[in-house]
């Protein structure tokens, strides 16, 4: 996958989250100024997990089936995925036919 999909995705979950949990510490009661330092520690750190979290997975060939945005899912252009596999055997319950 190319570079830019995750510089895209990872500023995406930035921004995000630092909405999120600045909104949040606005909620709860805190200033401003709090509101915002809180965000500005917490949101690269939510990013880096979230981002680093989903390349990993991406690398080892396991795809989000919810999100469906990772490139080589095998998206459509219909939008329907790619058909699933076949069930496996198992030694208790053998596959119908």
């Amino acid at each position: 996958m190319r570079p830019s999909f995750w510089i895209r995705r990872f500023l995406t979950v930035l921004a995000l989250a630092a909405l999120i949990i600045g909104g949040a510490q606005l909620l709860k009661g805190y200033d401003l100024a709090a509101s915002s330092r809180h965000a500005a520690i917490w949101a690269p750190i939510t990013a880096v997990i979230f981002t680093g979290g989903r390349f990993f997975q991406s690398r080892r060939g396991r795809h989000c089936a919810l999100c469906r945005d990772t490139p080589g899912m095998g998206v459509g252009a219909g939008g329907t995925s790619a058909p699933s596999p076949p069930p496996r055997e198992t030694a208790d319950r053998p596959t119908v036919q």
